[in-house]
């Protein structure tokens, strides 16, 4: 078992929370809606942030939700516990559709969704261009930092590749990536007493 020092000795904030950023759960953060989540910060700013959990899949398609996107090979990951009603979209054609936010180079989210809907009718895109998601992750202003100070979250760059993937692994990875001592956290069980 890890001692406290271990985990107070971790660099949670090496990097600051900024629009195109990670957010990587601690691996025992108790919020079922954010157990070993990865999100992507798609707003950061005096008015609050806004993200979108990008490694969790739901079982429903999009269009089960937008019947007019009538059958796609693309899945429906959950964004968040608020405004589940919503959906949303990540991706890689900010040039072609309007309205679109960068995000980060390469990546963008929102824009039109008349010209997302046809465009993925016409099998235009595929499923590393474009990635749905119904909710989203949001924090009032100074709410963020102050559970990155609590060590909630470790704050990580992101990229367009694995921000769009569906790699069921990805807080893992994510946290292997960023050293040895983070990589002793991603293989911790969910629940320490299974040890």
């Amino acid at each position: 078992m890890l001692d406290e020092k271990f985990f107070d000795n971790l660099k949670f904030d090496q990097f600051k929370p900024a629009k195109g950023r990670f957010l990587i759960s601690e691996p025992f953060l108790p919020d079922p809606n954010f157990s070993r989540t990865v999100i992507l910060l798609t707003e950061h700013n005096s008015e609050g942030s806004f993200g979108l959990v990008v490694n969790k899949q739901l079982e429903i398609k999009p269009e089960d939700v937008l019947a007019d996107l009538i059958t796609t090979p693309f899945q429906l990951f959950s964004g968040g516990p608020v405004s589940y009603n919503e959906m949303y979209y990540i991706h890689t054609m900010g040039h072609e559709i309007e309205g679109s936010l960068e995000i980060l180079p390469a990546l963008y989210w929102g824009g039109n969704f008349e010209q997302i809907s046809n465009r993925v009718k016409q099998n235009l895109y595929d499923t590393e261009q474009i990635k749905f998601f119904v909710g989203y992750s949001g924090w009032s202003p100074g709410q963020l930092q102050d559970e990155i100070n609590q060590k909630s979250w470790i704050v990580l760059p992101a990229d367009a590749a694995t921000a769009l993937s569906a790699d069921p692994d990805m807080w893992k990875s994510l946290l292997k990536n960023h050293g040895k001592n983070f990589e002793l956290l991603s293989n911790f069980p969910k629940n320490p007493e299974w040890n």
